[in-house]
């Protein structure tokens, strides 16, 4: 949480944060022992050796980079903004307004919605679309995020009708 905690606007609030999904690390881990077989069962025996060693470092290097995206991945929501980091050595981060927010798209399959994960699209004022794959929890998310567009909404329709006495 270091990155969201440190830059904190003055007077923001953190009020939620999600995560990437455990199945985001799955599939190099059931990919390789089939693929190992497959490869192996038909190259002579020599070459099953060096086919063999190069799956191996291919399985580690995705297992090491997806599980480097799975940790280094920030997700939160605060009472003004949304903000995602990702990496470890180069950063990248979004961010966005809440009143910059014209939509949420919440997109699951079918195994998305037995363990709970899914796509989220946050579209800003001007067209702008970002996606966000393998949240977990998704539609707790958008409902956190539309939470908090529906009170800052209200936070300044009531500080205007104050204003106007």
């Amino acid at each position: 949480m270091s990155y969201i905690v440190d830059n904190l606007m003055e007077d923001e609030i953190f009020i939620y944060r999600a995560r990437l999904h455990w199945i985001m690390l799955v599939p190099p881990v059931i990919i390789a022992p089939f693929s190992f077989i497959v490869l192996s069962s038909f190259l002579p025996y020599g070459y099953r050796v060096h086919t063999g060693i190069a799956i191996f470092i291919g399985v580690i290097l995705t297992i090491l980079y997806k599980t480097s995206l799975y940790i280094s991945t920030e997700f939160a929501i605060t009472n003004r903004r949304i903000i995602v980091k990702t990496g470890i050595i180069r950063n990248d981060s979004f961010e966005i307004m809440l009143q910059k927010i014209e939509g949420i798209k919440v997109t699951q399959g079918i195994i998305g919605r037995l363990l709970d994960y899914g796509s989220i699209v946050v579209t800003g004022t001007g067209g702008s679309k970002d996606e966000f794959n393998n949240i977990s929890s998704p539609l707790e998310l958008r409902m956190v995020i539309n939470e908090q567009i529906d009170s800052a909404n209200n936070y300044r329709v009531h500080r205007s009708k104050r204003r106007f006495r």
